[in-house]
């Protein structure tokens, strides 16, 4: 009987350590096979994460943006000078003209006022309209003369333009997207081999709205060398361009830039100023903010503008503020006066110290 039950001691011994072993083994399988999956897993999120990280809503790689055109042939069409205005003793000749957009094939409007010097090379200023105006408001008189000739009194060479789909121009409204940004560097491009224009003074002077086309143009398209840039309170994204994102229907007519959505990824994707200041190729940028801006109820979107390009343009400033100063919050902008005449007491001032720098 001792015998007997020995042997099922040692049998039941036995079991135990051949259950045990397989069990010890089959653990340590499935743990290493867990700690593979967790590495394929991490290796997968990894990926997916630099994606995002990559080329996510903040992102401003210019891979994101589309091509910039080929502008070498892009040359002011049917360009007729008109007539002679003269003011404060200066002589200004009007010409006006087309230019094919490179993007579309529409012709676009050009109007040029310039000064009649001596020969020596003229800076050259484009003015950029805001909302769908079409650049007639530059060309309004304002005092006995219109900006763009006061302007061009100033020794200027002065280009006014309507975007796609305004005043006198073909093609569809596009809200200075990708296709009006390619007809202003082309009317850039053009305006560069007029004969009394010097190169080396280039620039452009946007209003509200025409921020978006005229930033477009200074991230993607480098080699037009631009050399300075006014701003007055144009709003730098799409909460702003759209105040408090109201919009909330795909299906309302499509009559201003704030029509739409801001949920609208793809029209905001090439339309958003904060994301081109960054990669801007300008050498000064001069921005202008009154004390009550002509639609915001904030200076945010000047503080959002001015953080983003500070560091990244070598030369940036608000109104009569310091150069490259750092600003953290609205409170400590330097607002100036609301005046009736903003073109005469700050852009003209602002477009000759930048062009003589």
């Amino acid at each position: 009987m001792l015998k007997k039950n020995l042997v099922f001691l040692i049998i039941g011994i036995t079991l135990s350590i051949t259950i045990g072993s397989l069990a010890f083994y089959f653990f340590f399988q499935s743990k290493g096979q867990d700690n593979t999956n967790r590495d394929l897993f991490n290796q997968v999120v990894g990926q997916t994460n630099n994606t995002i990280d990559n080329e996510g809503e903040g992102s401003t790689k210019t891979n994101l943006w589309r091509q910039a055109t080929d502008l070498s042939n892009s040359n002011f069409e049917n360009l007729i000078q008109e007539k002679t205005y003269s003011y404060n003793n200066e002589a200004i000749s009007f010409s006006s003209g087309r230019i094919t957009n490179p993007a579309t094939g529409d012709k676009q409007s050009i109007r040029i006022y310039s000064a009649i010097n001596d020969g020596d090379g003229l800076p050259l200023v484009v003015l950029v309209s805001g909302g769908v105006n079409d650049g007639t408001e530059f060309e309004k008189d304002k005092g006995g003369a219109t900006n763009a000739v006061k302007l061009a009194a100033e020794g200027f060479v002065v280009i006014v333009y309507s975007a796609l789909g305004l005043g006198e121009s073909a093609g569809e409204m596009n809200f200075q997207g990708f296709d009006d940004q390619d007809g202003l560097a082309a009317i850039v491009a053009a305006g560069k081999k007029l004969a009394d224009v010097d190169t080396s003074k280039v620039g452009l002077a946007s209003f509200s709205y025409g921020i978006t086309g005229t930033t477009g143009v200074l991230a993607r398209y480098p080699d037009l060398d631009i050399k300075f840039y006014s701003d007055w309170e144009g709003p730098t994204s799409r909460s702003f361009t759209s105040p408090g994102c109201s919009v909330k229907s795909e299906e309302i007519e499509r009559t201003s830039p704030g029509s739409f959505s801001c949920a609208d990824n793809a029209h905001w994707a090439e339309r958003e100023a904060v994301k081109f200041i960054p990669e801007a190729h300008v050498q000064y940028y001069w921005r202008i903010q009154q004390e009550e801006d002509h639609v915001q109820s904030t200076y945010n979107h000047t503080l959002e503008i001015l953080q983003a390009a500070v560091g990244k343009i070598p030369w940036v400033k608000l109104n009569d503020g310091e150069v490259n100063q750092q600003y953290k919050t609205e409170s400590e902008l330097n607002i100036v006066p609301n005046e009736k005449d903003v073109f005469g007491i700050y852009v003209i001032p602002h477009l000759k110290e930048m062009a003589e720098m």
